[in-house]
């Protein structure tokens, strides 16, 4: 009964639910399409390079009776979750897609058991994602997930810059004058933009006065070098390292 989970920053024992023993976290499966060719007896398959969520029920026992509040707390905590943790694999988080329906079922004359059925994205992310700053070309990074990241850049911007450019693994990004301005430009891999930050945090997007498959700068797991040219002085990389 050491077991606990997370959700949020919140651990369940804060709400008196204790967990039964948890699993590991579920292994992505990748889509395959199936192609049937005439006269060919096996139909070709192609990997298509995307991965489904996947359903895990996890298990909980009330070990005091709860007061009707305190049932209405614990199933918002739940129900609006957004990211997990279980104590089995305390270094990777979970995005909650969904949560099915809850409901307790009463175990003796003192425990509650609660089934909670979650729906997670197929990705489990690395907890600790502090950026990370280079500001020598080339930087070499070695990513330890098992699955390509798709980081957040942040370049920063030299006076007077008229032409920036950015690579990663050999894909490089060109960047005119007019996106150069503020001095700070945002690379988001994850959102599919481009962004220059003005001084009070605001974004613009400014993907047009760009050039090149910026969507491609994933870091794929192993050795990955990042360059950039003269106009930028650092890159700060959020790596959102993933696992299947």
């Amino acid at each position: 009964m050491r077991n606990w989970i997370e959700i949020d920053g919140k651990c369940s024992q804060c709400f008196g639910l204790k967990m039964a023993r948890l699993p590991l976290w579920t292994t992505a499966a990748e889509t395959v399409e199936n192609t049937a060719v005439p006269g060919v007896a096996v139909e070709l398959d192609r990997h298509t390079g995307q991965y489904k969520d996947f359903d895990l029920t996890l298990t909980g026992y009330l070990t005091r009776p709860p007061h009707n509040h305190e049932l209405a707390v614990l199933n918002d905590w739940i129900q609006n979750g957004r990211q997990l943790i279980m104590s089995t694999q305390p270094q990777l988080v979970g995005i909650i897609r969904r949560v099915g329906q809850i409901e307790p079922v009463r175990i003796g004359t003192r425990a509650n058991e609660i089934q909670i059925p979650f729906t997670f994205q197929p990705f489990k992310y690395t907890k600790t994602n502090i950026p990370i700053t280079f500001d020598t070309s080339p930087a070499y990074y070695r990513l330890w997930g098992n699955i390509y990241a798709e980081p957040i850049y942040r370049l920063t911007i030299e006076d007077g810059c008229i032409l920036a450019i950015f690579g990663v693994n050999g894909v490089m990004l060109q960047i005119a004058a007019l996106a150069l301005d503020t001095g700070v430009l945002v690379i988001d891999l994850q959102r599919r933009k481009i962004y220059k930050e003005e001084s009070n945090g605001d974004l613009t997007i400014v993907q047009e006065y760009t050039s090149g498959e910026f969507w491609k700068m994933v870091l794929k797991p192993g050795d990955n070098v990042i360059t950039w040219q003269s106009g930028i002085s650092k890159v700060e990389v959020t790596v959102n390292e993933r696992w299947l």
